[in-house]
C-alpha cells in the first residue's frame, strides 16, 4: 500500500499550501497515526519553559549527563534520566534490528544524535548581543534626539526604557521574555533530542524519509515505552515526555523521590530540574546594560551640545560632554551597593515584563500597584533596606498576579493515561 505524500513547503501559494498542510495533517500524520506524538509549534510551544504553576523556568545545568550515540562522537548533552532513557532506547532499537525485527536502513535504523540540549544562558547572551544590543545601539541611538539625552548613565536608562517600551513585543528584553519568546530554541529545556537534520518546511521529505519509512511507527512505539514523543512538526525529533509512567520511572532511578500521583511527579520532577528564571532577570539584564552603556561610551565619549544664549542673541555656544564609564559602584548587579537599587530593579522589572506581554500602560493602576510591590518588599524587611527575600516576593507578585501565565499548560504536563508501575514490554 502506498503511504499519502505531502509536498509542502515555504515556496507554495497560500491555497497550494494550504491544501498540502491538509493532506499532511490529515492523511500523512493524522492525529491517530501514534498516541506520543507533540507539536512544539502550537500549543505545546512553551513544554518544558513553564512548570505546573505556569512559571517560565530553565534547566539546572548540573543535571546534564552525556548522551549516547552522537554524531562523530560529539559532546551532547541531556539531563541525567533523560540521557538513560535514550540510551536504552537505543539499546532496544539495537537490539531489535540484529533480531531481524527492524529493517536494517534508514533513519531508525540506527539512531545517531545530531543535537541535544543548549544552554539558555548561552542563547539569551546570543541574542542581546546580536538582536538587543545592534538594534538598540547600531539603529535606535544614531537618532540625535536619543543620543543627546545620553549624558551619562541615567539618561542612558532612560532612553532604552523608550526602547523598551516601543519594541518590548517584538524583542524581549527579560530572559523571563526571551525563554517564553519564538527567539529561544526548545533545545533549552533539555527535553528534546535531534536524530536527524530535516527541513522544517519540506513536508515532502518529512514524508518520505521519516514518516512513510518502514521502522517508524515501530520506532514510535518503542520511543513511547521509554517516555518519548515524536514531534509531529519535525518526525526526527524525540521530546521527553515528563507524564509518561515510563519517564517517571527514570526519574526516580535517578534518585528524584517520587509519589504515585502522576501529575505530583511532574511538579516534582520540574523542581529537581529546573529553577524559575523571573528573580534574577533584573540582575543579569543589569549586567547587560552596564556592558552596553560602556561600549556606547568607549564609542562615544563626548556629547556635543548647542546651547543658544541668554536672549536668543549673539547665537549659541557649544557645551561638551564627557561620558564616563560605569562600575559597580553606579550599578552592581546585586542591588545591594550602587545607585540602582532593590526599588530600580522592581519597578524596571514591572514595566519590562508589560511592554513584552504587550499590556496596555495605565499610569493610575500602575502606581498603585507599584505601591503594592513596594510595600510588599518593605513588609518583609521593615527594620532595614530591601532584601533579596522582599525583592523576590515582588517579583513572584509580578508574574503570578499582575503579569499573569502566557498560556494553557501545554501536553504532557497533563495526566496521562498511563500506569506508573506497568512494566516496559520485551519485544
Amino acid at each position: 500500500m502506498t503511504r499519502p505524500v505531502s509536498f509542502g513547503n515555504n515556496s507554495l501559494g497560500s491555497s497550494d499550501s494550504f491544501r498540502e498542510k491538509k493532506v499532511y495533517y490529515e492523511q500523512v500524520f493524522p492525529e491517530d497515526l501514534i498516541p506520543n506524538h507533540i507539536s512544539l509549534w502550537d500549543d505545546n510551544r512553551l513544554y518544558g519553559r513553564v512548570n505546573m504553576d505556569n512559571e517560565v523556568i530553565a534547566l539546572r545545568e548540573s543535571n546534564l549527563s552525556p548522551l549516547k550515540a552522537t554524531k562523530n562522537n560529539a559532546a551532547m548533552f541531556a539531563p541525567n534520566f533523560i540521557a538513560n532513557a535514550f540510551g536504552d532506547l537505543v539499546d532496544k532499537l539495537d537490539a531489535c534490528m540484529k533480531e531481524g525485527k527492524i529493517v536494517p536502513r534508514g533513519p531508525f535504523a540506527n539512531l545517531e544524535v545530531v543535537r541535544g540540549w543548549s544552554s539558555v544562558n548561552q542563547e539569551y547572551d546570543r541574542f542581546m548581543k546580536d538582536q538587543i544590543f545592534s538594534v538598540f545601539v547600531e539603529q535606535f541611538l544614531i537618532f540625535s534626539k536619543q543620543n543627546e539625552r545620553i549624558k551619562g548613565f541615567s539618561g542612558f536608562l532612560e532612553v532604552f526604557g523608550g526602547f523598551s517600551k516601543h519594541l518590548g513585543k517584538l524583542l524581549p528584553l527579560t530572559r523571563t521574555g526571551f525563554v517564553e519568546s519564538t527567539y529561544c530554541t526548545p533545545y533549552t529545556t533539555g527535553l528534546v533530542i535531534d536524530i536527524g537534520r530535516g527541513d522544517y518546511s519540506d513536508d515532502f521529505e518529512k514524508s518520505t524519509t521519516y514518516i512513510n519509512d518502514p521502522n517508524f511507527l515501530f520506532f514510535a512505539d518503542t520511543a513511547k515505552q521509554f517516555g518519548f514523543f515524536v514531534d509531529r512538526n519535525a518526525p526526527w525529533r524525540l521530546v521527553a515526555n515528563l507524564g509518561s509512567a515510563a519517564m517517571q520511572r527514570y526519574a526516580a532511578k535517578s534518585g528524584i523521590v517520587l509519589t504515585d500521583n502522576i501529575l505530583e511527579n511532574i511538579a516534582i520532577i520540574q523542581d529537581s530540574m529546573y529553577k524559575i528564571t523571573s528573580p534574577v532577570d533584573m540582575n543579569i539584564l543589569a549586567a547587560y546594560l552596564k556592558d552596553m552603556y560602556n561600549a556606547y561610551v568607549e564609542r562615544n565619549p563626548y556629547l556635543f551640545e548647542q546651547i543658544m544664549k541668554e536672549g536668543h542673541k549673539c547665537g549659541s555656544v557649544s557645551r561638551v560632554y564627557e561620558r564616563d564609564q560605569i562600575g559597580d559602584a553606579v550599578m552592581d548587579e546585586s542591588f545591594v551597593t550602587g545607585e540602582y537599587k532593590y526599588r530600580w530593579a522592581v519597578r524596571s522589572h514591572y514595566y519590562m515584563r508589560m511592554f513584552e506581554r504587550g499590556i496596555k500602560i495605565d499610569l493610575h493602576k500602575d502606581k498603585k500597584r507599584l505601591r503594592h510591590l513596594y510595600n510588599i518588599m518593605d513588609a518583609m524587611t521593615p527594620s532595614q533596606a530591601p532584601s533579596i527575600e522582599g525583592y523576590r516576593e515582588a517579583v513572584r507578585t509580578i508574574e503570578n498576579e499582575i503579569i499573569g501565565p502566557f498560556a494553557p499548560l501545554p501536553r504532557g504536563m497533563q495526566d496521562e493515561d498511563d500506569d506508573l508501575f506497568s512494566p516496559i514490554p520485551n519485544y
